[in-house]
């Protein structure tokens, strides 16, 4: 991966391994100087739980190798930064392909046999690389035994978001990580059943209520010993990742069973794929990038536009750079076939930025991502970029504003901020949701339960929920009059100071909304008259997605957010930011 500037050199590689069809996966290699147990590869959960417990399979590598052991984390095809996509009808076949190619470059690489480790669902991907590759344990952590139950889990997911697609639909919404009905119906045909022909020691984690697992039985036959642990720690790790609870007690039980496991020579000659550095497709080569702690994916196109202004995309909440539901990966992809160069980047705390185990977290909101996203903002300036836009979702947006006004030396030329809960965050806010989120949140849940009768009739029967309303009046009555005072004695909001200073700098700031986002009609009432004087003269827009929820779940939605924003960083070329550098200068100079 490419570094900036001179950094200690870690035992932690990021690259492509091809797998075969021109395919090629994500890689990320956790080194260490001996191999005192198995090397171990690590797959991560298919379906929307792949976001949901990034997290706790970065904090499993990094604990291994803090023990000694070797570990391997990648991207199945159509997920974070590897080739393909999920909607192809023929991904199934490309996972196990992939999982069979990991593996044996692990194998070949440490000249050991390495450990499996398969999460959720893909669990049922292991029986293929077990008849094709000599394991040295395996582990099934929380599996999904039948195929059959998980399509349905994806179903009742969509049926939740009020995401599911029409029945001529080619693909499942599934939760925003698509899936075509083809390889739906081919995994309803799958078990978990497993007869290896060696004896193979395996651990299974699984929920209380997970009594018999059929497939042990294979493992059993084949001589193998057989270890099952009792767990409850699923439900908190599956959640989104701003809740995502690490369980540390599982990990522990796995770094001990893992470490436990005979080490076992190479004694078949598998193939091994060479690793790769950078990835090119037909319209974009992807390249890592590590500026001092914060991580990021460089997409640079094959016909650069060389006046377009760079695109940075920090973290959408606490999720990694691929984005919710894949966005941020899609999005600069097809902005490189526009002749854009993007960078989808991990705050320092987040995703794939932090190197040691301690230093991870899932705070969405705080004080330093802004410092994160300018320092790789000047290093994409030192690799040749004119100037940055900076772009993002939630807690993304919240983030690249604050980066625009705390660092002004940056040369930035707009901003476009999607889905915005609130714009200000300060010490004691939960990092999750902060209170001005919140506000928004609590307005546009009482104004849509104002037309419900069924609403008004929990109130009147729920004295708990008087005391809630009166204290939410009480607050909008308290924000009211400070807006009214504001415009009486001419006083501007904060927002309307911040924004004003951006402009003046030459930036031009675009909003996007999903319809019903809360964040803005708390937009309008903070930006007040300088906001609608803004938009007026062009230095400030907001638009809407059309059918589309926060994250964007829906195929359709996430595309039309995407052609949306290809068209208008489209019409951002390098004079915009060249008024932005000389008025930061101007700005500078002055102070």
């Amino acid at each position: 991966s490419q570094r900036h500037r001179n950094e200690p050199y870690m035992k932690q590689h990021t690259f492509w391994l091809p797998t075969g069809n021109s395919g090629a996966v994500f890689a990320h290699w956790f080194d260490v100087d001996t191999h005192r147990a198995p090397p171990v590869v690590l797959c991560h959960p298919i379906g929307p739980e792949y976001m949901h417990c990034h997290t706790t399979l970065r904090q499993l590598a990094l604990q291994l190798q803090a023990a000694g052991q070797a570990a391997l984390v990648f991207d199945l095809p159509g997920y974070g930064n590897s080739s393909g996509q999920l909607t192809e009808p023929g991904i199934l076949g490309d996972w196990e392909q992939a999982l069979i190619a990991v593996t044996g470059w692990v194998h070949r690489t440490c000249d050991l046999a390495p450990a499996l480790l398969a999460m959720r669902a893909s669990c049922l991907l292991t029986p293929a690389v077990i008849s094709r590759c000599q394991l040295a344990g395996l582990v099934w952590w929380y599996p999904h035994t039948r195929g059959q139950t998980f399509v349905r889990d994806l179903n009742l997911i969509d049926r939740q978001l009020h995401s599911e697609a029409p029945d001529d639909a080619p693909c499942l919404t599934g939760g925003g990580y698509p899936m075509h009905r083809d390889t739906a119906a081919q995994l309803e045909q799958r078990s978990l059943t497993v007869e290896p022909d060696y004896p193979l020691n395996t651990l299974v984690i699984h929920t209380p209520e997970q009594k018999r697992i059929a497939a042990l039985a294979g493992l059993e036959a084949a001589g193998g010993q057989i270890e099952r642990i009792s767990s409850t720690a699923l439900s908190g790790m599956a959640r989104q990742a701003e809740a995502s609870v690490v369980p540390q007690q599982d990990i522990e039980h796995l770094i001990a069973w893992l470490g436990s496991q005979p080490r076992t020579a190479n004694a078949q000659q598998l193939e091994k794929p060479a690793p790769k550095e950078s990835w090119q497709s037909a319209g974009c080569t992807e390249t890592s990038l590590r500026a001092g702690a914060v991580f990021g994916i460089l997409t640079r196109p094959l016909r650069s536009a060389s006046t377009a202004p760079w695109v940075l995309i920090p973290n959408t909440g606490a999720g990694h750079h691929a984005g919710p539901n894949r966005l941020h990966v899609d999005l600069a992809r097809q902005l490189a076939a526009q002749g854009i160069a993007s960078v989808r980047l991990d705050l320092a705390h987040l995703g794939d930025s932090p190197q040691q185990a301690q230093a991870l977290s899932n705070e969405a909101y705080n004080l330093t991502g802004r410092d994160d996203l300018a320092t790789m903002a000047r290093a994409v300036i030192d690799l040749g970029a004119p100037a940055v836009t900076l772009l993002g979702v939630c807690a993304g947006a919240y983030n690249a504003f604050q980066a625009a006004l705390a660092h002004p030396d940056v040369p930035v030329a707009g901003l476009t901020l999607i889905n915005v809960q609130t714009l200000y965050w300060q010490e004691g806010d939960d990092s999750r949701m902060p209170s001005g989120a919140q506000s928004a949140l609590t307005s546009a849940q009482y104004a849509q339960s104002s037309s419900n009768p069924k609403a008004w009739l929990r109130l009147l029967t729920s004295p708990q929920k008087w005391v809630n309303v009166g204290r939410y009046l009480v607050s909008r009555v308290g924000a009211v009059a400070l807006s009214a005072r504001n415009r009486l004695t001419r006083q501007r909001s904060p927002l309307e100071r911040d924004l004003s200073r951006l402009t003046e700098r030459g930036l031009v700031v675009r909003f996007v909304f999903s319809p019903d986002e809360p964040g803005l009609a708390a937009l309008q009432e903070a930006g007040g008259h300088t906001l609608a004087q803004l938009i007026r003269i062009g230095q400030v827009s907001w638009d809407q997605v059309e059918q589309a929820d926060h994250t964007f779940t829906t195929g359709v939605s996430r595309q039309r957010l995407i052609d949306h924003l290809c068209q208008q960083l489209a019409l951002v070329d390098h004079s915009s930011s060249t008024l932005s550098t000389t008025g930061l200068r101007a700005e500078s100079q002055a102070s």
